[in-house]
C-alpha cells in the first residue's frame, strides 16, 4: 500500500493530550501520472490541524510528491490534530494520494478526555520594587501553550501601573495578544508608579481552551518615596492608641529620651569638673606695665664702652703690669709681720743660757700677743664707690 501512517486504524479521545494529537503520513508512488495529485489530508468539522509545512491552523493540507534517487515519488509530513472547544467529538480524518488511494481514520469519542489542555505559566504572582521615580521595574513571565498558533490574550486591570509587551510587539500597552508558532513564549511586564506606596493588580491570560490569572504587586520605594511618606505621616493627625501597653511603652521611651538629654546637659555643664583637661587655657597671658622704669647699669662706670674698639699697646701693658706689682708690694709692707726665718736664725745663733731662754720666752709671749692683736685688727671695709689702688691700676686705660 503506497499510503503509510504511523497511527492505528482509528483515533480515540484518549489519544489527545492537551487537546493535540500528532502523527506522520507518507505516500510512495512508482509512476507519477501527468494529472497527478498531491497527498492530501482532510479533517472533518470540529477539528483543525497544523503540519510540518505550516503552522497556520487549517482543515486541509497537501503534501507534494518529490522524486527520489531511486526514481520513486515520495510525499511525507507531520500532522498535529486538535479539536475546537472543550471536548472532542466524533469525526473523520481522510488521506488521499495521486493513485486515488484513500485512507479514512475515524475519530471516535467513547469516553471523555481525562486530561484537558491547559496553559502553563512560570509564576502565579509577580512582585515589583521601584527604587526611583524615573526608573520603572521589569519582570518576565513565561507562558507554555499546548496548541501553537492559538491566540493568547493578556489584559491587566491596573494599566496605570502595569503594562505588557512581547518580543513580537516590543512596545508596552494595557493589553496584548500573542499568536506564537512556538509552544513557549515570553511576556514582558513593566511596573511604573508616579505615586509612592503599594499598588496591586491582576493579569488575565485567556485562550479558546483555557484561562489563567497572575497576581501583580508593586511597591515604590527610594529616598523620595520615604521622604514623601514621612511628610504625609507627619501632616496627618495621630490617633491615640487604645492599647494601654502601647501607651506605656511610649511613656517609657519618652522618659528614657528625657533622661539621656538631662545627662548630656549635666555633663556639658560640669565638664571642667569631670574632665579638667578640656578646660585648660592654652592662650598665652601678657602682663601690661603702665610706667616701666628705665634700666640703669650699676657697672657702667667701671666697664669700658662697647662702642669703642680697644687697641693693644705692648709698652702700655708692660708699664701697667709694673704698676700692679708695685701696688701689691706696698700693700704687703702695710701689714707688719715678723719674718719667721730671721727669728729662727737668731735663736740658733744664741747660746742656750738662762738669760737667752728668758728672752726667748718673752719673745714667744710677745708673738702671741702680737698675733692676737693682728687677728683682732681687721681691715675696714671699703665702700662701693671707693676704689683701691689695684682696681685703679686695672681700670686704667691702655
Amino acid at each position: 500500500m503506497p499510503i503509510k501512517q504511523s497511527v492505528q486504524a482509528r483515533i480515540r479521545a484518549e489519544d489527545f493530550h492537551d487537546k493535540a494529537f500528532s502523527f506522520t503520513v507518507e505516500s510512495v508512488v512508482e509512476d507519477l501520472p501527468a494529472s497527478h495529485r498531491d497527498l492530501v489530508v482532510t479533517v472533518s468539522d470540529g477539528y483543525y490541524m497544523t503540519t510540518s509545512l505550516t503552522s497556520q491552523p487549517r482543515r486541509e493540507q497537501a503534501f507534494e510528491h518529490i522524486q527520489q534517487l531511486n526514481r520513486q515519488w515520495v510525499a511525507s509530513g507531520t500532522v498535529t490534530l486538535a479539536y475546537v472547544g472543550n471536548y472532542p467529538k466524533n469525526g473523520v480524518l481522510t488521506i488521499q494520494n495521486s493513485a486515488a488511494e484513500t485512507v479514512v481514520l475515524p475519530i471516535e469519542v467513547t469516553t471523555a478526555l481525562t486530561r484537558n489542555p491547559q496553559l502553563t505559566i512560570s509564576e502565579s504572582e509577580l512582585s515589583f520594587t521601584q527604587t526611583a521615580g524615573d526608573k520603572p521595574a521589569y519582570l518576565l513571565l513565561t507562558i507554555t501553550q499546548p496548541l501553537v498558533d492559538t491566540p493568547v490574550t493578556l489584559t491587566t486591570d491596573a494599566p496605570g501601573y502595569f503594562q505588557l509587551a512581547s518580543d513580537s510587539r516590543p512596545y508596552f500597552g494595557s493589553a496584548l495578544t500573542v499568536v506564537s508558532p512556538a509552544p513557549k513564549f515570553h511576556v514582558h511586564i513593566r511596573y511604573a508608579a508616579s505615586k509612592p506606596g503599594l499598588h496591586k493588580g491582576q493579569l488575565t491570560i485567556q485562550t479558546p481552551y483555557d484561562s489563567q490569572t497572575v497576581a501583580l504587586q508593586g511597591r515604590r520605594t527610594g529616598w523620595l518615596s520615604r521622604k514623601s511618606g514621612l511628610t504625609a505621616s507627619l501632616s496627618q493627625p495621630t490617633l491615640e492608641s487604645s492599647n494601654p501597653a502601647r501607651r506605656t511603652g511610649n511613656w517609657v521611651a519618652l522618659a528614657i529620651l528625657v533622661g539621656i538629654s538631662g545627662l548630656g546637659y549635666a555633663g556639658y555643664t560640669h565638664k571642667c569638673q569631670l574632665f579638667p583637661s578640656l578646660c585648660q587655657d592654652t592662650t598665652p597671658k601678657t602682663t601690661l606695665v603702665k610706667n616701666p622704669l628705665p634700666y640703669e647699669s650699676t657697672a657702667s662706670g667701671s666697664l669700658p664702652d662697647s662702642g669703642t674698639k680697644a687697641v693693644y699697646h705692648p709698652e702700655r701693658a708692660q708699664k701697667n703690669l709694673t704698676q700692679v706689682i708695685d701696688s701689691l708690694s706696698r700693700l704687703q709692707h702695710s701689714f707688719p709681720v715678723d719674718k719667721p726665718g730671721t727669728e729662727q736664725a737668731t735663736v740658733s745663733s744664741e747660746e742656750p743660757t738662762v738669760s737667752t731662754r728668758t728672752n726667748v720666752r718673752r719673745r714667744e709671749a710677745g708673738k702671741k700677743a702680737a698675733g692676737q692683736t693682728v687677728e683682732r685688727t681687721q681691715p675696714k671695709p671699703t665702700s662701693a664707690n671707693e676704689e683701691s689702688e689695684l682696681e685703679k691700676a686695672l681700670n686704667k686705660p691702655l
